[in-house]
């Protein structure tokens, strides 16, 4: 089965600050890209960025429930 190496999870703004959260299939392959584009300053803005194991996709479950739709 062909699948993309990244899932796209969610966006949090604040404070002059994005971070984008990310689920990835093979991490190596993208340390190895974010590392090249970061020493070729590739970029259009500064980042950093943290890669961390979460097999259970434990630290995601608030932004994969199924939120109540908003009362008028």
């Amino acid at each position: 089965m062909n699948h993309p190496n990244a899932l796209f999870v969610a966006r949090i703004t604040h404070a002059g600050t994005c971070q984008m959260i990310w689920m990835l299939n093979n991490p190596d392959i993208t340390i190895e890209y974010l590392d090249r584009v970061i020493a070729n300053k590739e970029q259009e803005r500064e980042f950093e960025y943290q890669i961390e194991s979460d097999v259970e996709w434990d630290s995601i479950g608030y932004f994969l429930q199924d939120f109540p739709e908003k009362e008028e």
